[in-house]
């Protein structure tokens, strides 16, 4: 069974439950709410990630250093089996939403407004999560 998301009817898609969501990222997932209060998604120990094509060596620079041409991302590995909805980093997001992903996908908002930083400037949390699928 997919959870699939009908444009048509302009009706918001049937979310599955998501106290079943699954934080595919290798880190917890600290999403600060407006109440002062906040929700952790814990790793799950699976970590969906990229792949992608060998690199071809552009040129070398005059000091040695190699130039490669640009990541070329081709697959996403790891996906947990099922129809829970995941959390994922924004590479996977957006290639799972290029790909017209039928699961609910989520990642961290980490937009300027999104993400929560501690005074060296690393993200601490969320303000909550974006929707890439479906």
């Amino acid at each position: 069974m997919h959870w699939r998301c009908d444009i048509s009817s302009r009706q918001p898609p049937t979310l599955p439950p998501m106290s079943d969501l699954i934080n595919c990222t290798p880190h917890d997932v600290h999403v600060h709410l407006a109440d002062g209060k906040f929700v952790t998604y814990p790793p799950s120990g699976t970590v969906v990630r990229m792949q992608s094509a060998e690199q071809v060596l552009m040129r070398t620079l005059d000091n040695g250093v190699p130039v490669k041409g640009a990541q070329q991302f081709t697959s996403v590995v790891d996906i947990p089996k099922g129809h829970a909805p995941i959390i994922v980093s924004m590479p996977v997001g957006q290639f799972l939403q290029q790909a017209r992903c039928e699961r609910h996908v989520y990642g961290p908002d980490t937009s300027p407004a999104g993400a929560i930083r501690d005074d060296q400037g690393r993200i601490v949390g969320t303000r909550g999560l974006v929707q890439y699928c479906p």
